[in-house]
C-alpha cells in the first residue's frame, strides 16, 4: 500500500471513530456531516480533521453547559481523543475536568437531597495504586479541595488511571442510613434504599458501559 493510501485509510478511520463518539454524546449526525462537508477538509489533511473534531467537542460542551454529568462524559471522551490522536498532550487535563464536573454534579445533588449524609467513593482501576482506594470514602468537600484522581503515579498501562468517582451514603454499624435530622423528610423514611454494595455495582456497571464506548485495540 503506497503512502497516500495509508494516509487516506488513517484519515477515514479517525473520522469514523471520532464521529461515532460525538454522535454517542449527543451531536446530531446530520448536522455533523453537514459541518464536515462545509469545512472542505480533504483526506490528506489529518491535522485539520483533528482540529475540526476538537472544535465539535467544544460545541458539545457549550450545548450542555447546564448538564454536568454530560460535561463529565464529554471531557472524558476528549481525554481519550487526546490519548489516541494527539500523543496525550491534553489527556490529564481533560481527565481532571471530567472529574471536577462529576464532583460538582454530586455536590449539587447532595444539596438538593440533603436529608442524607453523602460520601464520595472511588471505583478503582486495576493497578495496586488504584486498588488502594477501594472501600474508602471521602466528603465531597475533601475531594473538591484535594482530589485523589486521576492518580498521577498510576501503574495502569496505556491510557493510565481510569478510576471514577461514585456517590454513596453513610450508614451505621447495622447498615441503616444515617439521616440528617435537621432536614429529615419523614414522608420518605420507609422508602426502600439500595445498599452500598448495590450502588457500587451499579456505578461500576454504568462506568464500564461508558468506557466501552471508547474501547479500542491497542
Amino acid at each position: 500500500m503506497n503512502e497516500n493510501l495509508k494516509q487516506v485509510k488513517k484519515f477515514n478511520s479517525i473520522k469514523k471513530s471520532c464521529f461515532q463518539r460525538l454522535v454517542s454524546l449527543g451531536f446530531d449526525e446530520n448536522k455533523l456531516e453537514s459541518h464536515y462537508l462545509n469545512s472542505a477538509i480533504v483526506e490528506s489533511e489529518e491535522g485539520k480533521l483533528r482540529d475540526f473534531i476538537w472544535s465539535k467537542y467544544h460545541e458539545l460542551l457549550h450545548e450542555n453547559a447546564q448538564d454536568l454529568q454530560k460535561q463529565s462524559q464529554i471531557h472524558w471522551s476528549m481525554a481519550v481523543f487526546s490519548y489516541d490522536y494527539e500523543n496525550g498532550k491534553n489527556t490529564l487535563q481533560q481527565k481532571d475536568l471530567s472529574h471536577k464536573a462529576r464532583l460538582l454534579n454530586y455536590e449539587i445533588l447532595s444539596l438538593q437531597q440533603n436529608s442524607l449524609n453523602y460520601r464520595i467513593v472511588i471505583i478503582p482501576g486495576k493497578c495496586s495504586i488504584c486498588q488502594s482506594e477501594k472501600d474508602k470514602n471521602y466528603t465531597i468537600e475533601e475531594m473538591r479541595s484535594n482530589p485523589v484522581i486521576p492518580h498521577k503515579n498510576c501503574d495502569c498501562s496505556g491510557f493510565g488511571c481510569i478510576c471514577m468517582y461514585g456517590l454513596t451514603t453513610l450508614r451505621d454499624e447495622n447498615g441503616d442510613l444515617i439521616w440528617n435530622e435537621d432536614s429529615f423528610d419523614y414522608t420518605n423514611k420507609s422508602r426502600k434504599i439500595k445498599t452500598n454494595d448495590k450502588l457500587a455495582r451499579e456505578g461500576a456497571g454504568a462506568i464500564i458501559s461508558f468506557l466501552n464506548l471508547f474501547k479500542k485495540k491497542r
